[in-house]
């Protein structure tokens, strides 16, 4: 059991990626196919930080990452 002078332990913060961040990282390169990644493949909708301010949870956009197949490396026939 806790005394009553100790802290409570940290709480993990959750770091947010903004729309450059994304493009910075290569992960996208427009905003239309971001926009169709979220309809149609499953990427994380954004979440609102302010009026005019969304950003993306980085854990779920590293988890959707991880889900998607990675297209295989294919080498000229000698």
């Amino acid at each position: 059991m806790r005394r009553p002078t100790e802290a409570p332990p940290p709480k993990a913060t959750i770091r947010y990626l903004r729309y450059p961040d994304l493009r910075a990282r290569g992960i996208v390169s427009n905003c239309m196919t971001l926009r169709r990644w979220i309809a149609e493949h499953g990427f994380p909708a954004p979440v609102q930080l302010g009026p005019n301010s969304v950003a993306w949870e980085e854990p779920k956009v590293e988890a959707w990452l991880e889900e998607r197949p990675t297209r295989a490396v294919t080498t000229a026939a000698e």
